[in-house]
C-alpha cells in the first residue's frame, strides 16, 4: 500500500508539473503582448483619488507571505511523511522493523549488490510459560531484553526484522552459508550464556535460507519456513 501510494503522488505530481507549465509558458506568451508595470503605473495613478492604489503593493506582499507560508507548510508535510512512513515501518512492542521492510529489501534486491544474502529466521519459545507464570508484561520484558542480545552480536550491516508475533528475520547482506553458521554458532553462545534464569528459560530455533541469485528471491520466504518445520521435526523425534 505505501508504494501504491507513492506512485499516485508521483504521478499526481508530475500532471501537475505539466499543467504549471503550461499555465507559465501560456502567461509568458500572454504578458509579452503587454506592457504590465506602465499597466500598474497606469491603474494606479488612475485610482489614486480613490486612495485605493495600495491595494496592489498589499496584494504582492499577501502574494510573497502565501508563498513562504506555503513553502513552510510543504516542509512540515515532507517531514509528518516521513515520520508516518516510520511507523508504518517499524514494530510497535519491540521498535523494530516489521515485515514490511524485509518484504522491501527482497523487492529491491535484484537491482542491488548484495548477492549472497543470507536470511535468519529467529523462531523464540517460552514467552507463552512466562507470560502463563509471571504476566504479560515480563513476557513482553523478556522478548525486548533477548532481542537485544541478539542485535548486540550483530554489524552495522546486518537487520534484524519482526515477521511474525514470535518470530524474526536477520537480513545478513554479503553473507555465505559458512558465514551464516558461524553468526548462529554465535548467537547460540550467547544463550548459553545468559545468566539470567527468565531469559534462559526461552528457547530459540535457528534457520537460513541463502540467496545467490534473483530467481531465488520469490521463494527464499517460504523456504525459510520450510527450513523451520523441518527443524522442529528433528527436535521432536
Amino acid at each position: 500500500m505505501p508504494e501504491k501510494i507513492k506512485d499516485h503522488i508521483r504521478k499526481r505530481t508530475v500532471k501537475d508539473l505539466y499543467f504549471i507549465s503550461i499555465i507559465v509558458i501560456v502567461s509568458f506568451i500572454f504578458f509579452s503582448f503587454i506592457d504590465l508595470f506602465e499597466w500598474l503605473y497606469q491603474t494606479s495613478r488612475s485610482i489614486e483619488m480613490l486612495e485605493i492604489d495600495e491595494i496592489i503593493p498589499t496584494f504582492i506582499v499577501l502574494s510573497i507571505c502565501s508563498i513562504i507560508f506555503s513553502l513552510r507548510r510543504w516542509k512540515e508535510s515532507i517531514y509528518l511523511s516521513l515520520y508516518c512512513e516510520e511507523l508504518s515501518l517499524t514494530d510497535p512492542l519491540t521498535n523494530l522493523p516489521n515485515r514490511r521492510v524485509i518484504e522491501k529489501l527482497l523487492a529491491d534486491l535484484p537491482n542491488s549488490s548484495e548477492y549472497p544474502v543470507s536470511l535468519i529466521l529467529v523462531d523464540i519459545q517460552g514467552l507463552q510459560y512466562i507470560k502463563e507464570q509471571l504476566g504479560l508484561s515480563l513476557a513482553e520484558h523478556s522478548l525486548i531484553q533477548y532481542l537485544n542480545l541478539i542485535t548486540q552480536n550483530l554489524n552495522e550491516n546486518q537487520l534484524i526484522a519482526q515477521w511474525h508475533s514470535e518470530q524474526f528475520i536477520i537480513y545478513c547482506p554479503h553473507y555465505n552459508h559458512e558465514k551464516t553458521n558461524h553468526l548462529i554458532e554465535r548467537l547460540n553462545q550467547v544463550h548459553q550464556n545468559i545468566e539470567n534464569t527468565i531469559l534462559a528459560s526461552i528457547n530459540v530455533t535457528y534457520t537460513f535460507e541463502n540467496v545467490f541469485s534473483d530467481k531465488q528471491v520469490a521463494d527464499v520466504l517460504s523456504q525459510l519456513e520450510d527450513n523451520l518445520h523441518k527443524s522442529h521435526s528433528e527436535k521432536n523425534k
